[in-house]
């Protein structure tokens, strides 16, 4: 609970923040796509893989998560 409670924080913050919920919900998008990359970067560490590949990856995936959401309406 703790876990799932603390990795949505940073994506609800921007709706708290801002009154523009369109804006609010494209800030939570950069903030959560943002969290990715560092992820995948750290993530790497302990893969022994190439960080800014593994991270690049990670993010590319996160855009096309995002990508598919906007065109579904989100």
């Amino acid at each position: 609970f703790v876990l799932v409670s603390a990795t949505a924080l940073p994506g609800l913050v921007p709706f708290m923040v801002f009154d523009d919920w369109k804006v609010a919900l494209r800030v939570s998008n950069v903030v959560l796509i943002s969290l990715l990359f560092l992820v995948g970067y750290w993530w790497a560490h302990y893969t022994d893989a190439r960080p800014l590949k593994v991270a690049m990856i990670v993010l590319i995936m996160g855009v096309a998560m995002v990508l598919v959401a906007v065109a579904l309406g989100g």
